[in-house]
């Protein structure tokens, strides 16, 4: 009896000696993949900035260099050519001294009892010039207008300083217009032939202003069939050369030297 009590002693002692002993350890489950990251969203293209409107300041510096190339026999300069269909701001100032002589492009007339002064820019009609026709037309070319820069010495936009000329003084023959080409085809809607650009702004201390006004043109430089928007012609070697720039003419205003609008007319 005591052997057997002995054995089974012996049998639960060895169970309980393998239920203490060291565990064996489950597999560990391999570590999750990494997420991909969501591809980033394309960059949005880059537009192209449009360069800035051509100023006054820019029409001058272009037909300087047009004139220069001519006078020294020189290639058609560069600065030029890339005008052509560049958008155009140009401020022409007049009205800078009150009731401008007879033949004047613009002018600013003062009515005293009206306590008003009557704005008047009249485009100037170049179909017959024999100096600009040539220059500006071509074959299919049926009208030419435009308008003079006048003082083409001074870039800056402001009425010029210091005295006025005195009275009875010869008037100075322009030298840079801005013209507007018509083919015979095109449409006549734009074209203003003698109808002048007027309007009336009132002046109740019966004086003008003494910064004048301005004529303002916007549209963009013509590109023709030469890429040549820019055309001087000298009589001779003496003589400034004339130069015109071929424009479009999309708007016209009057505003006062601070930018103040008195008048617009489309085209």
């Amino acid at each position: 009896m005591s052997a057997v009590r002995s054995r089974c002693s012996a049998a639960a002692l060895a169970l309980l000696v393998l239920g203490c002993g060291p565990r064996t350890e489950k597999a560990a489950a391999p570590p999750p993949e990494p997420a991909t990251p969501a591809p980033a969203p394309a960059a949005a293209p880059l537009l192209p900035v449009p360069p800035p409107e051509l100023t006054r300041a820019d029409l001058i510096a272009a037909a300087a260099a047009a004139a220069s190339a001519l006078a020294a026999g020189e290639p058609y300069p560069e600065a030029a050519t890339k005008l052509a269909g560049r958008d155009v701001a140009v401020r022409l100032p007049f009205g800078c001294r009150p009731g401008a002589g007879p033949g004047a492009q613009a002018a600013a007339v003062l009515d005293p009892k009206a306590g008003a002064l009557r704005l008047t820019v009249k485009p100037q009609t170049w179909t017959d010039d024999v100096r600009i026709r040539p220059l500006a037309g071509s074959a299919d070319t049926e009208a030419v207008e435009g308008f003079w820069i006048r003082w083409p010495w001074l870039r800056s936009e402001a009425c010029p300083a210091g005295a006025p000329p005195a009275p009875g003084s010869p008037a100075v023959a322009e030298s840079l217009g801005l013209a507007q080409v018509f083919a015979a085809e095109g449409s006549r809607l734009r074209r203003r032939g003698d109808r002048s650009y007027e309007t009336t702004v009132k002046a109740p201390d019966a004086t003008a202003p003494a910064g004048g006004f301005r004529l303002v043109l916007r549209g963009r430089i013509a590109d023709p069939e030469d890429h040549r928007p820019v055309r001087c012609v000298a009589e001779n070697q003496d003589v400034r050369p004339l130069c015109v720039i071929l424009l479009d003419i999309d708007h016209v205003a009057f505003t006062t030297a601070d930018g103040e609008k008195l008048a617009e007319w489309d085209g």
